[in-house]
């Protein structure tokens, strides 16, 4: 017999584990992003002939995640909050603009008054997935507890998305817990400062929250942000 050997349908175990390794590290990677790969990342068609079906790559993506990833449910967070009598979702939103879960307990809510020290905002990528909202993220406001003698989450949102709306709605609730006055020539006494990395989105989400916050309505008032909001590198 001399007919061609057929292509392979499943792929050897390197290759399932180096698939594995690489959706766990960044979930958000779409399955044809993966098949090609990039300059710094071999794609997975180059890797085992049996991942240039981009439909077999795509199941064996979304079952990884299913098995590895936690993925959010709504109806988790509901019975929390219910089975421990403990009110903590203080802010939701389905509108596509700004889709969100803001989360705080009466412990982070003291935390957060009484904080004196620069706190900081990040938005974690990778942890959080959801199929049918790739932007799914967790954006996370942590601050010194002098209590427990560390930096402990004080805000914690589920955005469905990473515009500066959906930012603004996470600092929206950090301004309400901190009880800031709607003064903003006050905040110099009682805002203690926020640090985030270099995102647009955030900067843009901040200002605008704080715009809100203190009724600032005109756009041609100028708000100088670097007295609040500074860029960590």
């Amino acid at each position: 017999h001399h007919h061609q050997k057929p292509h392979p349908l499943r792929a050897d175990l390197a290759s399932r584990m180096s698939l594995a390794e690489l959706v766990c590290a960044a979930p958000e990677v779409r399955p044809k992003n993966l098949q090609i790969g990039t300059s710094t990342r071999p794609g997975m068609a180059s890797m085992h002939p049996a991942y240039v079906n981009l439909s077999r790559l795509a199941a064996q993506r979304r079952k990884i995640i299913l098995q590895r990833k936690t993925k959010s449910n709504f109806g988790v967070l509901a019975n929390i909050q219910k089975h421990h009598d403990l009110d903590f979702i203080v802010s939701i939103s389905l509108n596509p603009k700004d889709a969100h879960i803001t989360m705080v307990t009466p412990f982070q809510a003291e935390r957060l008054e009484e904080a004196e020290s620069s706190l900081q905002t990040d938005s974690i990528e990778g942890f959080l997935v959801d199929l049918d909202c790739p932007q799914a993220n967790v954006a996370m406001t942590t601050g010194f507890c002098s209590l427990l003698n560390r930096n402990i989450p004080l805000v914690i949102s589920i955005l469905m998305g990473k515009s500066a709306e959906h930012y603004a709605a996470h600092f929206s609730v950090v301004f309400q817990k901190s009880a800031l006055p709607t003064d903003l020539e006050s905040w110099n006494d009682s805002f203690p400062g926020n640090c985030c990395d270099f995102s647009d989105a955030e900067r843009s989400g901040f200002e605008i929250a704080l715009r809100r916050h203190c009724g600032i309505t005109d756009q041609t008032v100028d708000v100088n942000l670097e007295q609040y909001f500074r860029c960590c590198s």
